[in-house]
């Protein structure tokens, strides 16, 4: 009996485990480029946007499921309005803290070994004789119904409060000038820009190919999505900006670059 009321109290301490364990906020890193900007950050569960003046520098912000929207400014440069969705995971992610992930991961690893306990002792339950079974019944059943309440409960918890959602842990973004003074300087600016994104994306592959042994190509696809994102926003930002042509008579003429 003292051994049913650990389970027990194991099985309830589980439930809206992620909330108790993250909270509703999150510590998200915020970076421009070039740093000194103001951004503001908000998202559905919001009343109103974080501020963050100037970057770099640390931003708290409610968790949910809604994407993380975050506009930054500066002097002379575009106005930068970019989109984050949230991941949902109970069992840690990369924007959880390494004690969060300890925590998460311990509580998962619980959850499976109560459940496989559960599982395991109605299969035993089905082969016993009618004594033994009417006895390990009167521990088993009710440890599989408070699984089955609680379990949804504590799912039901941690997405009401935000607690099992997670965004990146940091955050760039880039914020260009406004103008530029021909189609070369545009050009110096913005192709080693793709470059680099091209050669980190070809350095995650080689790291992944290298180490990678569950859901492989899961996680490259994603990696592949992300750097398709990426080159589109960098095109979409160039074709913003404008290049300033000074004609010999002093006359500035205006026209969008690309």
């Amino acid at each position: 009996m003292h051994m049913l009321c650990l389970v027990l109290a194991a099985v309830l301490a589980l439930s809206g485990c992620a909330t108790a364990i993250r909270g509703n906020t999150q510590r998200i890193a915020i970076a421009t480029e070039p740093p000194g900007a103001r951004c503001e950050l908000g998202n559905a569960r919001g009343e109103s946007p974080v501020v963050v003046d100037p970057t770099p520098a640390v931003a708290e912000v409610r968790r949910d499921k809604s994407d993380l929207e975050i506009r930054c400014e500066m002097p002379q440069r575009l106005l930068m309005v970019e989109r984050f969705p949230s991941s949902w995971s109970l069992f840690g992610r990369d924007g959880d803290t390494p004690d969060e992930r300890r925590q998460l991961a311990g509580s998962a690893a619980t959850l499976g070994v109560l459940t496989g306990a559960t599982v395991l002792a109605t299969v035993g339950i089905a082969s016993a004789g009618a004594l033994a079974a009417a006895t390990a019944g009167v521990v088993v059943v009710p440890l599989a119904l408070l699984l089955l309440i609680t379990l949804p409960v504590g799912v039901a918890v941690d997405h009401g409060t935000g607690a099992s959602y997670v965004y990146p842990a940091g955050i760039a973004i880039l914020i260009p000038p406004a103008e530029f003074p021909d189609e070369a300087a545009l050009t110096a600016y913005f192709d080693p820009l793709e470059t680099a994104r091209r050669d980190a994306h070809a350095l995650r592959r080689k790291e992944r190919e290298a180490s990678c042994t569950f859901s492989c190509e899961r996680d490259q696809a994603a990696d592949d999505a992300e750097l398709a994102r990426q080159l589109e926003l960098l095109e979409s930002i160039r074709a913003r900006t404008r290049v300033v042509a000074t004609t010999p008579g002093d006359l500035v003429l205006l026209r969008p670059s690309g």
